[in-house]
Formats: C-alpha cells, sequence, structure tokens
C-alpha cells in the first residue's frame, strides 16, 4: 500500500508524521488514506491522540515501524493517550485539534516537531520568533492533517508565514520545556536558580497551569476557562506564559511579590469587589 515508509524523525509528531507519509506517497484524499490504513474514524479526523493500541500496531506494520517508536510520536511528554485522561495536565496540556509550527524549521528540517504540540510552547527557541497557529491567507487554525506538510489546506505556503521575533526573556518558558525534555538549548545561568529549571515537564505543566488561574481570574485579556485550549490563539497563550514568566524572573524576590498582590487580591474579592470571574 505504501511504496515509501520513511521512519520517522526522533522528535517528529504523529500527525506531521502522518502527514508526510500521505504526501510522499501521493494519495488524492486523507480520508481515503486514513481509512485504507484503518485510522479513520470522526474523532481521529480531528486528533490522533485517539489513537488505540490496535490502530497504532496496523501503522506499524504498514508503515514497519516500530510500534513503540510511534507510540512516542503521539505526546512530547506522557507516554499514554491523551484522550482517556481526565486531569487538566492532559486535557489542555497539548493541543490535539489544530498545529503550531515554525516557519524556518520547517524549512530547514522538513517535519513537524512534537513539542509544538505543547499548548504552553509558543515560541521557536532556535529563532526566536512565535510560533505560527493561524494560516496568513485564510486566517483559520492549522488543522491537525494537512495535505502536505508545508502547505494550508488553502494552498498557502507556510514556509512564507511572516515571523514576529521575541526578545530573549519571552522564550524563556519555552526553553525551560525543551531543556527538560533533553534538547540541546541555550538556558541562561541565572534561571538555573529558579525552581522551573529543576522541574520535568509534567511538573512545570502542573505549577505554570495553576499560576494560570490566577490571570484567567484578574486579567481581562484572558476571558476563557482554559486559555491553553486548541480554541485560543497562540499569541494569546503567549502573553500569559510571559506574565507568568515574570512570577520567577527575579527569584525569589518576584515570587513574594506575587503572593503579596495574590493575597490582596484574594481579600478583595471575598468582599464582593470582583463580581465576575470570567469578566
Amino acid at each position: 500500500m505504501l511504496l515509501i515508509r520513511p521512519k520517522p524523525f526522533k522528535d517528529e509528531s504523529l500527525s506531521g508524521y502522518i502527514t508526510r507519509l500521505f504526501e510522499i506517497n501521493n494519495y488524492e484524499s486523507m480520508i481515503i488514506f486514513l481509512k485504507k490504513a484503518s485510522l479513520y474514524g470522526k474523532r481521529l479526523m480531528y486528533s490522533p491522540y485517539a489513537l488505540d493500541v490496535k490502530q497504532l500496531e496496523i501503522l506499524a506494520e504498514l508503515t514497519n515501524v516500530d510500534v513503540q517508536i510511534l507510540f512516542n510520536c503521539i505526546s512530547p511528554i506522557f507516554y499514554t493517550t491523551v484522550v482517556k485522561e481526565d486531569s487538566l495536565q492532559f486535557r489542555y496540556a497539548i493541543h490535539t485539534t489544530k498545529i503550531k509550527l515554525c516557519p524556518n524549521c520547517l524549512n530547514e528540517n522538513g517535519y513537524h516537531r512534537k513539542i509544538w504540540n505543547l499548548s504552553l510552547v509558543t515560541i521557536c527557541p532556535f529563532h526566536n520568533c512565535l510560533l505560527v497557529d493561524i494560516c496568513p491567507k485564510c486566517n483559520q487554525f492549522l488543522r491537525i492533517y494537512g495535505d502536505k506538510v508545508t502547505i494550508c489546506n488553502c494552498g498557502f505556503d507556510l514556509l512564507n508565514a511572516p515571523l514576529v521575533e521575541v526578545a530573549y526573556d519571552q522564550t524563556i518558558i519555552t526553553r525551560l520545556f525543551y531543556h527538560a525534555l533533553g534538547y540541546n538549548i541555550e538556558i541562561n545561568q541565572s534561571l538555573q536558580k529558579t525552581p522551573l529549571f529543576k522541574m520535568d515537564a509534567i511538573e512545570m505543566i502542573n505549577i505554570i497551569m495553576y499560576l494560570a488561574k490566577h490571570f484567567v481570574i484578574n486579567n481581562r485579556v484572558y476571558r476563557h476557562r482554559s486559555i491553553m485550549s486548541s480554541k485560543i490563539e497562540n499569541i494569546l497563550v503567549h502573553q500569559l506564559v510571559v506574565k507568568i514568566y515574570e512570577v520567577f524572573s527575579n527569584w525569589p524576590e518576584s515570587f513574594y511579590e506575587f503572593l503579596d498582590n495574590y493575597e490582596s487580591t484574594y481579600k478583595t474579592k471575598n468582599k464582593g469587589e470582583i463580581i465576575s470571574r470570567y469578566n
């Protein structure tokens, strides 16, 4: 069925790998491709995280790739399927219905990194730019499956997407995630004093999402129950991540300042001066 069966790259996402298989084997329709690979289903069309072990085994046989390698492509940090978990970090830590990408990385490497699927990874630390999650031409979120790795389904070449550069201090949280997940990434020596540097990826997600509740409640920019949802633009998530980083930017003084502000806000809220959580 597949004349060309490349192996996944070490940090390639499963959805990106399936798109790459579809493209290089010249299938006319992604739906036809998924059906022939026994990967078609309503949930699977929106998220590869709905794959079960049997379907992964079919894909492994089809591609001649060890099933464990495919399994590890599913998630940047977890070694189980995401959709079957109830915890907050499993539901919101990973984007399951859209993709984000760095046009420069895509041009250099030709594949989607699985770490881009982490909702809290908002920039590319190698090129200091925001990840692209919305097509500049059709203004739609980039779908989890595309007809081509570098092309939006509307036909726009994503390699030509304009880059939004960010300052180094806005890349810190992403750099810490890259570090925690074993990438060789530059980390400022002063950051090694913060507790985030010593955490693994899951611990970082837990603490950042806990702090995010404070900013969702008290900052009018963030009106959604979870700013990390796949339905929220990457730029908004990035603004929140930068705000959370400020809590750790001058450790431990910045953290004490956050606690003082938090206590003050909590007391004000109890007095009824904050009427709505999500205004």
